[in-house]
This record gives C-alpha cells, sequence and structure tokens, in this order.
C-alpha cells in the first residue's frame, strides 16, 4: 500500500473512532495481516479502540517484525484505559506526525503501554500566529490565559512537559513574523519578538484553542505582558519540537515542582487514570498560589513554603513504595540539581525512571535545561 493510500485508511478508521460507528472488524483485520505499512497497523489500533478492545495490535511474530523496522503501534490496558502511541522512530517522519494528529483528533489522552519505557516523540516545528481569547487569575500570583488561532489545526501535544516557544512582540502591538529557519536558530527580519517557554496547560482541537499560565510574581517580560494582557492581544508560539512520553502504567508516581511546574504537574495528573499512586511536592512562594488539583488517581499533595533544599529533603526522606515507578522534577536550575543528586545518590534513580529539567535560573532570562 502506498503512503497515500495508507494514509486515506487510517483517516477512514478515525472517521469511525469519532462517529463512534462500528467497523467490518474482519475487513480491517485482513488488511493488516501483514503490518508491513505503518498506517495498516494504526488503522487496525484505532478499530481496537473503536470496539473497546484493549490488548496489542499484533502477535508476538508480527510485533518483533515490527520492531526489526524500528516502527511500532501498540496498544495498552491498565483498568480498560485504552491509549495509543506511536514508539521508536517510525520509518517515515510524516507518517509519525499522522499518528499523533489521529491519537488527539479521537481524544484518546490516556497512553497505555505495554512496555514501560519512555519515548521521544519528535514533531514538524511550526510557526504559528494566536490571539488571547480569555484571561483568568486562578490565584493572585497566576494568570491564564487562553489562545485561538486556526494555525492550531494541527498542533501537536502529546505529553503533560511539553513546551512551545511563546513568541511577545518586542514593542506593544507589533505584528510577528515568522522567522527564517537557521542551523542557529530562528532569525527575524524585523525586531526579535521575546522568546519564553511555556507548558501547554491544556489543547482543544476542535475549539482551535491553547491555554498557558503565567507565574506572575515572577517578574521578568512574559509575566508584565501577562499582567496587562486582554482578549484580541496577539502573540505567536513555535513547537513543540518534540515530545517526551512518559507511560501511564508504573505502580506509583512522583511529580516534584515549584510555580513553573505547576501548570504541567495539574495536567499530568488529569491524565493519571483512578488507581494510579501519586505523590506530589510543590513549593510556593505565597501560600495564596496553592490551589486544588484534580485527579482520577489516588493523590497525596505536600505543600512547601519555597526554600533552598526544600523540595531535594523531601525526596530525600521519600520511601518509595512497592514496584516499578517514575519520578518527574521540574523548577528553579539550583533546586533541580540537589533533586537529582537525590535521586541518584539516596535512591539509586537514573533518567530511566525518572526526569528532571530546570525550567528557569536565578538571575538569568529564558532558560530551559534537562538535567541528568
Amino acid at each position: 500500500m502506498d503512503g497515500l493510500a495508507g494514509r486515506r485508511e487510517v483517516e477512514r478508521v478515525a472517521a469511525a473512532v469519532v462517529a463512534g460507528g462500528a467497523l467490518d472488524e474482519a475487513a480491517v483485520g485482513q488488511r493488516a495481516d501483514e503490518p508491513r505499512d505503518l498506517a495498516l497497523v494504526t488503522a487496525r489500533a484505532l478499530h481496537e479502540i473503536a470496539r473497546g478492545g484493549a490488548g496489542v495490535v499484533c502477535d508476538e511474530a508480527e510485533r518483533a517484525r515490527l520492531h526489526d523496522r524500528q516502527a511500532g503501534v501498540v496498544i495498552g490496558d491498565r483498568g480498560l484505559q485504552h491509549g495509543l502511541e506511536a514508539v521508536h522512530d517510525l520509518v517515515e517522519e510524516l507518517e509519525q506526525e499522522l499518528v499523533i494528529e489521529l491519537v488527539d483528533r479521537v481524544n484518546v489522552v490516556r497512553h497505555g503501554w505495554l512496555m514501560l519505557s519512555t519515548n521521544r516523540v519528535r514533531h514538524e516545528l511550526k510557526f504559528r500566529k494566536l490571539a488571547v481569547v480569555e484571561a483568568r487569575d486562578l490565584t493572585p500570583g497566576v494568570r491564564s490565559l487562553t489562545f485561538e488561532g486556526e494555525d492550531l489545526h494541527d498542533f501537536p501535544s502529546a505529553s503533560f512537559d511539553d513546551h512551545v516557544k511563546l513568541m511577545l512582540p518586542a514593542t506593544p502591538g507589533a505584528p510577528i513574523e515568522a522567522p527564517e529557519m537557521t542551523p542557529s536558530g530562528p532569525r527575524f527580519a524585523g525586531p526579535a519578538p521575546i522568546l519564553r517557554d511555556f507548558t501547554p496547560r491544556a489543547f482543544d482541537r476542535g475549539a482551535r484553542r491553547l491555554t498557558l499560565e503565567f507565574a506572575l510574581h515572577a517578574g521578568g517580560a512574559a509575566a508584565q505582558w501577562a499582567r496587562g494582557a486582554r482578549p484580541g492581544d496577539r502573540v505567536a508560539i513555535g513547537g513543540p519540537r518534540g515530545s517526551m512520553v512518559i507511560p501511564l502504567g508504573y505502580a506509583w508516581h512522583v511529580l516534584v515542582g515549584d510555580e513553573s511546574a505547576l501548570p504541567a504537574i495539574a495536567r499530568r495528573l488529569e491524565e493519571l487514570p483512578a488507581g494510579s499512586r501519586v505523590d506530589v511536592f510543590v513549593e510556593t512562594v505565597d501560600e495564596a498560589d496553592r490551589r486544588a488539583l484534580a485527579s482520577a488517581a489516588d493523590v497525596r499533595v505536600v505543600w512547601l513554603r519555597a526554600a533552598e533544599d526544600a523540595l531535594a529533603a523531601e525526596i530525600r526522606s521519600f520511601q518509595q513504595p512497592a514496584g516499578e515507578g517514575f519520578v518527574w522534577a521540574a523548577g528553579e536550575a539550583a533546586s533541580m540539581r540537589r533533586v537529582r543528586a537525590a535521586l541518584r545518590d539516596v535512591h539509586g534513580m537514573t533518567s530511566s525512571h525518572s526526569r528532571v529539567s530546570a525550567y528557569w535560573k536565578r538571575g538569568v532570562a529564558a532558560h530551559h535545561e534537562d538535567i541528568d
């Protein structure tokens, strides 16, 4: 099957999923019996979701052939939470993007995995123009802004800790034009906009809406702009460049961070299914910025007063539950280095079961790094 025909097959199955209609299982299964084409396997996976089934897309021999080709699609089952995700490097990047689009299109937001391992998914870097449509103050120090734009029709966000590059006008009201992409980064024809990294807090493809949250007490250009942002104000975003997809099926989860990590933590808690055990440690400068965090999971939240060693101290004293778990942490760079040291030195945890990122660095503008 050629690429176009394969994509049409996936689109057909996806449309049936969205419509909730029944499919001819035998016909789809027959076409997917020889899973040499990623689109066919994707179609079969979506078909399994459509009919409410759980399990794997293909048997062991078929899966081995798929992985030999460095491509695969699996369906996992955790308490009947069904999910679909492309794993490893796909044969063609375009088809990888298609899988991500279809997963989001059928609203499969809880990714189940057959094997517990993180997976990086790459996305095509795109420039998108948006406008503010809603502004809400969640707490005295946190403002939520919702953006809208037709450019979001193909926006991908496969992981709760994705980040986009928000582009703010260099001068109020100035237009932001698409940059030229160079090996050293984007090059703007006019004055370069202000660039800051943000986590997609929520995304609605049908409404073409994206929500970001701004920590106002942090100061800086983005916080200053967010304080005065009103419906109609125009911005642009770039990315995300890729996603680190962390399975939901671990026996336990730990989420660690400060105010900058709260959008990702809140999104992750909303994704985790009932029966998941989650320990959350969050430090805030102001107690007024603490808020309710919704989740179907079994969650324990510990709020901490911001201090140099507060988060690392909690990690050092944390008693690991039985089973295989994963620790995710994000916040200020020096604090996160102490958290990484505690995970390594006290718990013997490497990056295979943890992810630690610096979302900001004291005294430095626009800082973001992974801490290994």
